[in-house]
């Protein structure tokens, strides 16, 4: 089962959301300290075989370069939940 990573740019409802609908999810601010680089989120990722859904491009282009390592999936959040 496809296990998620929100990045800091989405809200961590999101996570909550997914995973209330049967997709586990985790915030980046549960499993990182709060200042984590985008370095720490997509080594998490990779070390958990977790997709990283972001608002970022980065993590894409960094995959693209990097031939390897955890899937991306952009998100622009317009149907995000912003409220319990």
């Amino acid at each position: 089962m496809t296990h998620f990573l929100v990045d800091a740019n989405l809200p961590p409802l999101l996570a909550r959301w997914l995973t209330q609908r049967g997709h586990p999810s985790r915030h980046v601010i549960d499993v990182l300290e709060g200042s984590a680089s985008d370095a720490d989120v997509w080594n998490h990722a990779a070390a958990h075989d977790m997709v990283i859904i972001t608002k970022d491009e980065d993590f894409a282009i960094h995959r693209d370069l990097a031939l390897q390592g955890p899937r991306s999936y952009g998100f622009d959040g317009e149907t995000a939940p912003t409220r319990d």
